[in-house]
């Protein structure tokens, strides 16, 4: 079975599965484009995968498979040149994940998690596969777990480049900075007037200052 060229300005590029179960087998899917999960998104479903090909497809979190809650058991398959922001070939969170026998390569993540990325509460068992040649602009050409806890990106983090620790923090403060001058401080200021929306810009600025 082939699915070829794909596109969807939502999710699941070739397949969505939302609370179902889905048998994908001796299949490939190249070339298709989807918000999350270029190829594949699974939701709270039971997706299994064997003896298939997933290449060549692009996403935003899930370059070739995003996969939140329920399970994916995926084997004898080749998951390769997919590119994706976070996780270029799969993007797991809250989901039980195995990939047994199989090959993800090539993949690119332009943030983190190259071939795999394992959001918070995702179990990934990876046996008698072969994780090779993935690339990731920050974290992880091959894997990057960003765990269930700030403690646990930070180990993560460390574990890759222990230089970027102190840089992510300066991110998240500078991101708290712009989310209390942005929802917090103005979620209750009047915007129906230009004098009023302009009397705002100088707390806006202030928090777009870096740290």
């Amino acid at each position: 079975t082939y699915s070829i060229g794909n596109y969807t300005f939502a999710v699941g590029g070739a397949i969505y599965a939302d609370d179902s179960t889905v048998t994908i087998s001796n299949t490939t899917v190249e070339y298709s484009e989807g918000r999350d999960g270029g190829a594949i998104f699974s939701q709270s479903s039971v997706l299994t995968i064997s003896d298939s090909i997933i290449r060549y497809n692009d996403g935003n979190d899930g370059g070739g498979i995003y996969v939140s809650g329920g399970s994916a058991d995926i084997s004898r398959t080749t998951i390769s040149g997919n590119e994706g922001r976070d996780g270029g070939g799969v993007y797991a969170i809250n989901a039980d994940v195995s990939i047994d026998q199989s090959v993800l390569s090539g993949n690119i993540a332009t943030f983190s998690g190259g071939g795999i990325y394992f959001d918070s509460g995702a179990a990934v068992a990876i046996d008698g596969s072969t994780v090779l040649a993935n690339t990731a602009a920050t974290n992880g050409g091959g894997l990057f777990d960003y765990g269930g806890t700030l403690d646990d990106t930070f180990r993560e983090i460390r574990r890759i480049e222990p230089a970027d620790v102190d840089g992510y923090r300066r991110l998240l403060e500078h991101s708290r900075r712009l989310f209390e001058a942005g929802f917090v401080g103005l979620a209750d200021q009047p915007f129906d007037r230009p004098l009023a929306m302009l009397s705002q810009v100088p707390s806006l600025v202030l928090s777009l200052i870096p740290i």
